[in-house]
């Protein structure tokens, strides 16, 4: 999985983050400086990290239902 954060969170702290990629299935954990609690994925570096993380070897595909 993949946790994205805003380093700036009130809601979600580093410590929980952490503990939820220790105790879930693995997930890595990317924190974004100076962004609140839910990054909004509109810069391209923040883009970039979902991008390189859904195209990664190894990851399952899968067809979008409406592909199918």
């Amino acid at each position: 999985g993949l946790l994205l954060r805003g380093a700036d969170s009130d809601v979600l702290s580093h410590k929980t983050a952490e503990e939820m990629c220790r105790r879930g299935p693995p997930t890595e954990l990317v924190e974004f400086k100076n962004v609140g609690h839910a990054p909004a994925l509109m810069d391209p570096a923040q883009i970039d990290v979902v991008r390189n993380w859904l195209l990664s070897p190894g990851r399952p595909r899968r067809v979008p239902r409406a592909a199918r």
